[in-house]
C-alpha cells in the first residue's frame, strides 16, 4: 500500500469538509447547537486546491489529454463571466458576488480533486473508512428525525418535519436538502462498487431510498432511481444477455404504463400523507413542477434577447433573484447558445466513452452513474452549475485519462 503524501491528504480533508460538515452543520443547529457556517472556509480551502493543482499542471505534468482541458476551458469561461459582470452586480446585491466566487471556488476544487488519482487510488485503498462515511452520512437524517421527535405526525419527513415544528428560521434550507439529496445519492454509487455480494448492494439502495424520503428531495429520488435503472439496462446491452435485456425492458414499460393508468392522477392517492406517493399522483400538477415550469415560460418570453451570448444573472438584473431555469436551459440563459452547445456535446461524448470503455474501473464506474444521474436532474430540476455537476465532470475526465493508459499500455505489449 503506496503511502498518501501530502496534498492527498490535505485534498481529502477538503473533500470531506465538503461532503460532510456543510449538511452536518445546520443538522446541529436544528438540535439547537450554534455551529459556524462552513462554507466560506471550504471555499477558501478549495482556491487553495486550485491553485495547487494548475501550478502542479504547469510546471510538472507533461501529459494530459484533451478533455481535461476543455472541461477546465468552460469553467474558465464560466468563471470570466461572473467576473466581467461583477461592476453591475455589486451596485444590486454585493453578496451574491462573495457567494458566487466562493461556489466556482468550490467548483473548481472539487474538479481538480476529482481528477487526482492519488485520492482514487486512496478510497480503492481503504475502503472501510468510505464505508463507514457512507453510513455516517446517510443515517444521519434519520437519527435526526429521530431525535426531534414527533417523526410519526409527519411520516418520517425531515423537510415537513422542521416546519411543524416550526424551526426552519434559516431560509437556506431549502438548499439543504437539495444538495444534501446529490450527495446521499452519489455516495450510495460510491458503495454500489466497493460491496461486493448482491445483498450488500441492495441494502445500499433500500437504505438510500429511505435516506432521500426522509431528506425530502424529489429530484434526488428521481435521478437516484432513474440513474439506476438505466444503469443495469445499459449493461446488459450485449447479445449474451439479451433475454436478460429484453425482460428488464419489458418490466420498466409495464411500471410505468402501471403508474400512468393508476397512479397519475389518481384523486385518491393525490391526497396521500406520504410526499412520495402525492407527488407521484399529481404528476405534472405537483407544486414544485408547477413552479419550476412557470419560471421557464417566464423565462422563454424574454429568450431572445440573450440567446446568442447569454445574459449573466439576467434575473437578479431583472429584480427577480433565484428565478433562473432550473434546468440544463440555465447555461443557455447565462452563456448562450455556443456555449449551451458546447457543454451538451462535450458532456454527453465524455458520458459516451465511459459507458462504451467497458472497464470495470472505479473511478470510471462511479462516474459513468454520477453523470446518469446529473443528466437526468439537469433535464427535470437542476441547472447544473451546482458544486457536485463539476466533481462528476472531474470524475469523468480523469476516467478518460485512466481509460487511454489502460489502452496505450495494451498497444505497448
Amino acid at each position: 500500500m503506496k503511502k498518501a503524501n501530502c496534498i492527498t491528504i490535505f485534498n481529502l480533508i477538503v473533500l470531506l469538509l465538503f461532503l460532510l460538515f456543510i449538511e452536518w452543520r445546520w443538522q446541529m443547529e436544528l438540535l439547537g447547537f450554534n455551529v459556524p457556517n462552513p462554507y466560506y472556509p471550504v471555499a477558501i480551502l478549495c482556491g487553495v486546491v486550485s491553485i495547487i493543482s494548475v501550478t502542479k499542471f504547469i510546471l510538472f505534468n507533461k501529459k494530459t489529454n484533451i478533455f481535461s482541458i476543455v472541461a477546465f476551458l468552460l469553467m474558465l469561461h464560466c468563471l470570466a463571466i461572473l467576473i466581467f459582470n461583477i461592476p453591475e452586480l455589486v451596485l444590486l446585491d454585493k453578496k451574491e458576488i462573495i457567494v458566487e466566487l466562493g461556489v466556482w471556488a468550490i467548483n473548481f476544487g472539487l474538479f481538480f480533486i476529482a481528477m487526482d488519482g492519488s485520492v482514487w487510488r486512496f478510497i480503492e485503498e481503504h475502503t472501510h473508512s468510505i464505508i463507514i462515511i457512507y453510513f455516517l452520512f446517510v443515517m444521519s437524517p434519520i437519527i435526526l428525525i429521530m431525535i426531534l421527535g414527533s417523526g410519526a405526525e409527519v411520516n418520517y419527513s425531515l423537510r415537513s418535519l422542521i416546519n411543524f415544528l416550526n424551526i426552519a428560521a434559516d431560509d437556506n434550507y431549502g438548499v439543504s436538502y437539495q444538495s444534501y439529496g446529490d450527495k446521499i445519492a452519489l455516495l450510495s454509487f460510491l458503495m454500489f462498487f466497493i460491496v461486493k455480494t448482491k445483498i450488500s448492494k441492495m441494502l445500499v439502495y433500500i437504505i438510500t431510498l429511505a435516506s432521500l424520503y426522509v431528506v425530502g428531495s424529489k429530484a434526488s429520488m428521481l435521478g437516484f432511481a432513474s440513474s439506476i435503472v438505466v444503469w443495469y439496462v445499459v449493461n446488459t446491452l450485449d447479445f449474451s444477455s439479451i433475454f436478460r435485456f429484453i425482460v428488464i425492458t419489458t418490466a420498466l414499460i409495464g411500471v410505468l404504463l402501471y403508474s400512468q393508468i393508476n397512479i397519475v392522477g389518481n384523486p385518491n392517492l393525490q391526497e396521500s400523507k406520504y410526499w412520495i406517493v402525492k407527488s407521484l399522483a399529481l404528476g405534472t400538477e405537483d407544486q414544485s413542477v408547477e413552479s419550476r415550469r412557470d419560471i421557464q415560460i417566464i423565462n422563454q418570453k424574454t429568450l431572445k434577447r440573450r440567446f446568442l451570448i447569454g445574459n449573466y444573472k439576467f434575473d437578479l438584473k431583472e429584480g427577480r433573484p433565484g428565478s433562473y431555469t432550473h434546468n440544463i436551459l440555465y447555461f443557455l440563459d447565462y452563456y448562450g447558445v455556443f456555449y449551451f452547445s458546447v457543454f451538451v456535446m462535450f458532456w454527453l461524448y465524455v458520458l459516451i466513452i465511459n459507458i462504451t470503455s467497458k472497464k470495470n474501473i472505479l473511478i470510471t464506474n462511479f462516474a459513468t452513474l454520477s453523470m446518469l444521474y446529473y443528466s437526468v436532474l439537469m433535464l427535470v430540476a437542476r441547472s447544473g452549475s451546482g458544486y457536485l455537476t463539476y466533481w462528476t465532470l472531474g470524475c469523468a475526465v480523469g476516467s478518460i485519462n485512466i481509460i487511454y493508459k489502460y489502452s496505450r499500455a495494451a498497444i505497448d505489449t
